[in-house]
């Protein structure tokens, strides 16, 4: 297999501290050699250790356990358009059982789909008890096929529990986000971003995209970050693809969020219309997996 990284500084702003740092095949360096936790081979689940979460779409819905709809900030059983800013098409359903949602053959598929009058697509919150189920350190991994029809623009990601106005309890700008794997349609292309702020309160943020030799869209491949206090570690198939060190470390508790977002006009996914309904774009996760 081969993958190959680029850096891409979407918003430098001075701070001089090691963003993501990319390494090739082969380097699956560990943050903590000591922790039993070693990542395995090409191919295969990078996070072992005790199970906290876990969902393999068994049933023949989508589990009301482990999620709801929508952000964590939004009250459950309300729709959210789209991500405030990146020019979204859809609207968020507000019930998982929306037909935008199906479970069958342990997968699931996030299907959008097209009303007289919106698009409307899937966005899925992890929790527990009725309740946003916070997380930490750990290792988190999807297993999933995803689109390639342009204008698609589906995530797995993590953020912070400070809420979307990138402060926490103090007003200090300290919301950490990762995302673990984005996608806008490339058959052979995936992005992992971080987003931190360094000093002064600067917003930092750091994409790397990973051209692989096998199909990223139309096929099942696991994609995984383990973060630790010393590093945020991201696999493709159980391979390293890049690191993140040398940075004060994310102390934050985070949510764990999936969405098919459709359309970004002015940025990377581009625009829908219509006629992006014609071949049925879908999402399909074959499990989502939390580990510490």
């Amino acid at each position: 297999m081969i993958i190959q990284q680029q850096i891409v500084s979407l918003s430098d702003v001075g701070w001089s501290s090691a963003g993501w740092r990319c390494q090739g095949p082969g380097q699956q360096s560990d943050d903590d050699p000591d922790d039993g936790n070693d990542p395995p081979g090409d191919g295969q689940s990078a996070c072992s250790g005790t199970q906290v979460f876990r969902d393999d779409f068994s049933g023949s819905r989508v589990n009301s356990a482990n999620w709801r709809t929508g952000f964590y900030w939004n009250p459950v059983g309300q729709a959210n358009p789209h991500w405030a800013g990146d020019n979204q098409s859809q609207t968020y359903v507000d019930s998982l059982t929306d037909p935008v949602f199906s479970v069958s053959g342990g997968t699931l598929s996030i299907k959008p789909r097209k009303t007289e009058t919106d698009y409307l697509s899937g966005s899925l919150t992890a929790q527990a008890g009725g309740d946003n189920k916070e997380f930490s350190r750990g290792c988190y991994e999807i297993r999933a096929k995803f689109p390639d029809a342009p204008g698609s623009f589906p995530a797995f990601w993590l953020i912070s529990a400070f809420g979307p106005e990138w402060t926490d309890a103090s007003g200090a700008k300290n919301r950490p986000e990762i995302d673990v794997v984005e996608t806008i349609g490339e058959p052979n292309r995936f992005y992992t971003t971080g987003h931190n702020f360094g000093p002064a309160n600067n917003r930092l943020d750091r994409t790397t995209y990973h051209p692989v030799d096998r199909a990223v869209s139309g096929a099942f491949h696991t994609y995984s970050v383990r973060w630790s206090d010393s590093a945020v570690i991201c696999y493709f198939d159980g391979q390293e693809v890049f690191r993140e060190s040398a940075r004060t470390p994310q102390t934050s508790s985070i949510y764990l969020h999936l969405n098919f977002a459709l359309g970004d006009t002015g940025h990377w996914a581009g625009p829908v219309d219509d006629t992006y309904f014609e071949t049925s774009p879908k999402l399909e996760v074959d499990y989502v997996l939390v580990t510490q």
